[in-house]
């Protein structure tokens, strides 16, 4: 699972922020934390599932021990051990 989460991260540098319905920014490090810019809301959440809201879509962590360590205004802060990140975007 380890080089799965290193490819995402490694991809994730070349998303610019226009690519992501509603200028959503996400910064992870390492797999411990997730910074979402542009986040509306958790929609689902629990120990190893969260589920977040980015307008047009979602944005939803697996791992262990997830938690939203910080959220306010539109920026959520995700700490755990991250091991999926997947962008369910809905195209219109």
């Amino acid at each position: 699972m380890g080089n799965k989460l290193s490819i995402i991260k490694r991809n994730m540098n070349f998303i610019k922020e226009d690519m992501l319905p509603g200028g959503v920014k996400v910064e992870v490090f390492s797999n411990k934390e997730a910074i979402i810019e542009g986040c509306k809301g958790i929609m689902e959440y629990n120990d190893d599932y969260i589920k977040i809201n980015i307008g047009r879509g979602s944005i939803v962590f697996t791992g262990d021990e997830l938690f939203a360590y910080s959220y306010f205004g539109e920026t959520l802060v995700i700490k755990g051990r991250i091991n999926n990140i997947e962008y369910c975007v809905v195209k219109r």
